[in-house]
């Protein structure tokens, strides 16, 4: 078997010729001869149309104008004679045009024409002889593009029903390739006309030039309208492409827009982020170029925030006081306004003052003034964040400042038990934190009667770094300790007791002697000095009955539970730092 490619048929479009040694499926390969199968054009071919050789097993072919009348005729080359190929081979010629086969006529019609775009159009191709019915395929083309290929039926009819014709004059043909007994043909040009709509925008495009981020801008229309000559099936409208959440589009053109009509798309543009941002509209229909697009630009501008300094470093600070504030410059470097929403510190250490309002102008600058009120000792760190319309929102900035203060912890026991005349002694670490480095002083409260409570020593200076320790005392007084004291209540009794002794009588006495005579004031002298010696007795009794409270040891420190409070304190100008370390003493 042998391949030739030519055009054999004068239509300027390569046809195949194939040398076939056998054409039919038996085992002995009775018959053999050439089919031709023409060419399309595009790279199809039609139905193969056999052809006899005069011999058998036919195994090459040739092309070539053997007669000299311009057309290509074929030369076969037979291995046998006959079926029995006892004889030697033989050559076949074929010359063109010279074929046995029946001359045919094809013709082609239309079911409608003409016809609207997307319409389905049956085709229609009978195939005539002048006797007989000719067999085979026909191929249906618009212009040289083959549409697909029918059989020829009864009465020598193929149809073929398409949706694809576009709009305009579609030239098509039916050609039929023949077979062993009728010869091919070819219908005249049918022009099939195909009616649609005609789909354009005015503009093509929209530009929105620069847009503030997060604003929308002032709407911009597209017109879509139809210029052709059926009516536009709209299917849909959309926004598409890489930016299209920030395009918004709307439009009254409904689902259909009639001939020569047109309908409003209107576009705004909401940019989401500074720089260049593109999308398009894209409009779905039975046009004939589905779906039309118009391209949308624009540029999102807005504003940017430097703040200066990028980090804020506190002078150390004592703990629950507040200093001086350090501040940050905030500038708006963007090409748009910057709204400020909220200007925060935390944790609770830091706390900001904002000059800025809620909006700087594009160049403009503002200060925040930030606080450092240390809640704790040591390193406190924090953060200011500015929340506002930029880009990179929120902006952020890191605070750091160390607290400053001193603490108070007992070393050992915080209670004792003693009897009354014993001392009860306690340690306190004093300890500074965030390098406190000041001196601190002691006072002691909450000691009972009879007792004294000290601190030694009475101050430490702290260095920032080691805790020093400090000793406390409780002296109490024993049972046979005698003191007096005005301040105390037995002090009172006794007052009492010596009043009516010597108070009252001197007083008698002092107005008896303004108006007595010498004798008689001596006689009233040995009187006075009898009655302060009863008196003095009488009083002696009764201080020497009496007991001191709490139990009648004698006047010594009163028995029971005492809470003892060592307050350190440390003071600079408006700036008191106090703590309290407490001790529980009982006396017995």
């Amino acid at each position: 078997m042998q391949v030739v490619v030519a055009d054999v048929n004068g239509d300027g479009k390569p046809d195949v010729v194939v040398a076939n040694q056998c054409t039919n499926n038996t085992s002995n390969c009775a018959s053999g001869g050439v089919a031709v199968l023409l060419g399309n054009g595009d790279g199809t071919l039609q139905p193969a149309v056999e052809h006899d050789t005069g011999g058998m097993n036919a195994d090459s072919v040739a092309v070539a104008d053997v007669n000299g009348d311009g057309k290509p005729d074929l030369l076969v080359s037979n291995a046998c004679q006959d079926s029995s190929c006892s004889l030697t081979g033989t050559v076949g010629v074929l010359i063109a045009g010279s074929s046995s086969a029946a001359a045919t006529t094809t013709t082609l019609a239309s079911s409608v024409n003409p016809s609207a775009f997307g319409q389905t159009v049956t085709f229609t191709a009978t195939v005539t002889a002048q006797s007989g019915t000719p067999t085979g395929m026909v191929g249906f083309f618009d212009g040289a593009t083959n549409l697909g290929n029918s059989s020829l039926g009864s009465g020598g009819v193929a149809t073929l029903s398409t949706t694809s014709l576009m709009v305009g004059t579609n030239r098509m043909t039916a050609t039929y390739s023949g077979d062993a007994t009728f010869a091919p043909s070819t219908s005249v040009v049918l022009n099939q006309v195909v009616l649609g709509p005609t789909v354009s925008f005015s503009p093509t495009s929209l530009t929105f030039g620069n847009q503030t981020v997060g604003t929308t801008s002032a709407p911009q229309n597209l017109t879509l309208m139809n210029a052709g000559s059926a009516a536009l099936m709209v299917s849909s409208i959309a926004v598409t492409g890489t930016n299209s959440a920030e395009f918004s589009q709307t439009n009254n053109c409904g689902t259909t827009v009639g001939t020569g009509g047109s309908c409003s798309i209107s576009v705004t543009f909401t940019p989401a982020a500074p720089g260049s941002r593109s999308a398009t509209v894209s409009v779905t229909d039975n046009a004939a170029a589905s779906p039309q697009v118009a391209t949308l630009t624009g540029s999102g501008i807005g504003p940017a925030v430097t703040l200066s300094p990028t980090s804020v470093t506190f002078p150390s600070q004592y703990v629950g006081t507040s200093g001086l504030p350090q501040n940050v410059t905030l500038t708006n470097t963007g090409a748009a306004p910057l709204a400020i929403t909220s200007v925060i510190a935390a944790p609770a250490d830091f706390a900001p003052l904002s000059t800025c309002g809620s909006s700087v102008a594009v160049g403009s600058s503002c200060s925040i003034g930030v606080f450092f009120d240390p809640t704790a000792t040591g390193t406190r760190t924090g953060t200011l964040t500015v929340t506002d319309n930029a880009g990179d929102s929120p902006q952020s900035l890191s605070l750091s400042g160390t607290g400053q203060d001193f603490s108070m912890a007992s070393s050992g026991s915080s209670t004792a038990t003693i009897s009354a005349g014993q001392t009860a002694t306690f340690t306190i670490l004093v300890a500074p934190g965030g390098g406190f480095a000041q001196t601190v002083s002691f006072t002691c409260s909450g000691a009972p009667l009879m007792s004294a409570c000290s601190v030694s020593p009475s101050s430490v200076a702290l260095t920032g770094l080691a805790p020093q320790s400090v000793s406390v005392k409780l002296t109490t007084t024993g049972t046979s300790a005698r003191r007096i004291s005005t301040s105390s209540s037995t002090d009172g009794k006794r007052s009492a007791l010596w009043l009516p002794a010597f108070g009252l009588p001197f007083l008698m006495l002092v107005g008896i002697w303004g108006t007595a005579s010498q004798e008689r004031r001596d006689r009233i002298g040995y009187f006075f000095a009898l009655v302060c010696l009863v008196s003095a007795s009488i009083a002696m009794s009764a201080c020497g009955g009496s007991s001191a409270p709490g139990g009648g040891n004698g006047g010594g420190t009163p028995s029971g539970t005492y809470n003892l409070s060592v307050t350190g304190s440390f003071a600079s100008g408006s700036t008191t730092l106090t703590h309290i370390q407490k001790f529980t003493v009982t006396v017995q």
